[in-house]
């Protein structure tokens, strides 16, 4: 029996007790108006019904209508298709029946989320009678059905969508494990510059984790990093705004190199291309290759090193050792054609003319083959602890003969028998280079210096000559590196310009240092240090 029936049954009782007298008629009307609004009311609910019938029944989604407690009241033709069970078992079932989702705690906060607000969403998996498995995403609605309250559940089968998504992120998790494996760098970042991707090969590079970079802005990082001239905030954000706006075209897919300070101000050199990628008109992103050209950078500086020491080695061989051999062919072509001829006073003479040649060559050439040896870094350093006054003595006998052509005295001033750690073969060197030059630039009848002094740690030697001396001009360039300039001597002698150049070498080599003091027409000093030994210095 309905309510309203139940109500009828109740006025057709009351209007009986009034049989011997009239009942009231204003009540009498209130009851009639009463039990048509609870007709219309009653016929509503029934539209209602009728309405959530073909709603249902028509829809593709699987649909169950049921009780408070899960009972289900109804299913539409979707649903008994999907499940395999026909209509009549699905009516009275539970919906337990057909969710095998196993987890009770997650289904009672749906189903206490349902009755608090009167709706829901979740996703569940749903089993067929054959025990076919399947997700489904559910919407659920409270609704009165049969005049009693009831919900309303329209389930749709997402299997394939969840493979989609199942593969799309193993997909990515892939592209990760790709990206996090290229030794380059991979940046990429969205419009307004927040970094989303940072993988290990931009943290080896920078030094900067990806948790510490994920999430910052490219732009402010970049500031962070860049080094020198281009460590610019209003420059790097400009350079930003034309990635992002897509104003200069130019500037993707073109390689850039520049300097970063990473951890213990350590300087690498970085290349980098940027890229962006198109999604969709509203979703672009950016990104960033960058790779650590530092070793190829000082290989390319190694290289230019080479084919500079390649074209001194051709100069020196073209100019320095040629004009020399063109002159000793030539006094020997003259001594053939004349040997009967001269005198035995005239042989001499022309004989020191070919030795005179012959020195300075020799000279050029063992400079020429030190240099070269310390170029491409076959030159040996071996320091040791020696007696300096042994050294310059061997070293002044060596140089007596060239000296004696010239008529240049060579003297040994040392007051001193100190006793220094350096590389033997390399102070003979250095003094031999500089007392050769002395000798070169100075008038016959001169007289070459050789000098020492203590100075802290290191002794100081002197090479001082008499001669020519060095103008203002040419003094503050003598010593430099990328100038082989030579200059010939009071005799005419030449040279390669490596001399005084390997002699800044070596010197530096021992942690000294070399300087010059000149003044034109009044000779030359050339001063040098090395370390002290140890076992002088505990004295």
């Amino acid at each position: 029996m309905d309510i309203l029936e139940k109500f009828q049954e109740i006025k057709h009782h009351f209007e009986s007790s009034f049989q011997n007298h009239s009942p009231d008629k204003k009540f009498i009307e209130d009851l009639d108006q009463f039990e048509k609004l609870l007709k219309d009311k009653i016929r509503a609910i029934d539209l209602e019904t009728t309405d959530y019938k073909k709603l249902v029944e028509n829809a593709e989604d699987y649909m169950f209508i049921t009780s408070g407690e899960g009972t289900i009241l109804s299913a539409n033709a979707a649903a008994c298709k999907k499940y395999k069970i026909p209509i009549d078992e699905f009516v009275g079932s539970s919906v337990l029946k057909i969710d095998t989702s196993n987890n009770a705690g997650e289904i009672m906060q749906n189903v206490g989320e349902l009755i608090l607000t009167g709706n829901t969403r979740f996703e569940a998996v749903h089993k067929s009678r054959v025990g076919e498995t399947f997700n489904v995403d559910v919407i659920a609605q409270r609704i009165f059905w049969k005049n009693e309250e009831a919900f309303i559940f329209a389930c749709r089968d997402i299997t394939k969508q969840k493979q989609l998504q199942k593969a799309l992120n193993e997909s990515e998790a892939k592209l990760k494990k790709i990206i996090n494996q290229i030794s380059d760098g991979i940046i990429i970042y969205e419009k307004n510059g927040k970094i989303i991707i940072w993988n290990r090969g931009a943290e080896k590079i920078t030094g900067i984790k990806k948790e510490d970079a994920t999430g910052r802005i490219i732009y402010e990082l970049q500031y962070e990093l860049l080094t020198g001239k281009l460590k610019n905030k209003r420059l790097i954000k400009e350079r930003f705004d034309e990635i992002v706006n897509m104003t200069r075209p130019e500037v993707f897919d073109k390689l850039a190199e520049n300097d970063i300070s990473v951890g213990n101000n350590e300087i690498k050199t970085v290349q980098e291309i940027v890229f962006h990628i198109d999604l969709d008109f509203e979703n672009q992103l950016f990104g960033s290759v960058i790779r650590d050209a530092t070793e190829l950078k000082i290989a390319e500086t190694q290289l230019m090193e080479l084919n500079e020491t390649r074209d001194k080695i051709y100069s020196v061989i073209a100019h320095d050792l040629r004009t020399p051999f063109n002159s000793i062919i030539g006094f020997t072509d003259l001594l053939l054609n004349n040997f009967e001829k001269y005198q035995d006073e005239k042989v001499r003479s022309i004989l020191q003319y070919i030795n005179l040649s012959a020195r300075p060559m020799l000279d050029v050439l063992t400079n020429l083959l030190q240099w070269v040896t310390t170029q491409t870094g076959q030159m040996d350093f071996h320091p040791e602890a020696f007696h300096l006054d042994k050294v310059v003595k061997e070293v002044l006998e060596m140089m007596n003969l060239t000296a004696k052509i010239k008529n240049i005295t060579l003297n040994n001033c040392l007051d001193h028998d100190y006793f220094v750690l350096a590389d033997v073969n390399m102070v003979k060197s250095v003094l031999q280079n500089l007392i050769a030059n002395a000798i070169k630039f100075s008038y016959a009848g001169g007289k070459v210096e050789i000098n020492a002094r203590q100075v802290n740690n290191f002794i100081e030697l002197e090479v001082a000559d008499e001669g020519v001396g060095i103008d203002e001009q040419k003094l503050g360039a003598i010593l430099n590196e990328d100038r082989h300039e030579s200059t010939k001597g009071t005799s005419g002698e030449k040279g390669s310009g490596l001399g005084l150049i390997l002699c800044k070498e070596f010197v530096e080599k021992h942690g000294g240092e070399i300087r010059v003091e000149s003044m034109p027409g009044e000779g030359s000093r050339f001063l040098f240090t090395v370390p002290l030994a140890e076992e002088k210095l505990d004295q």
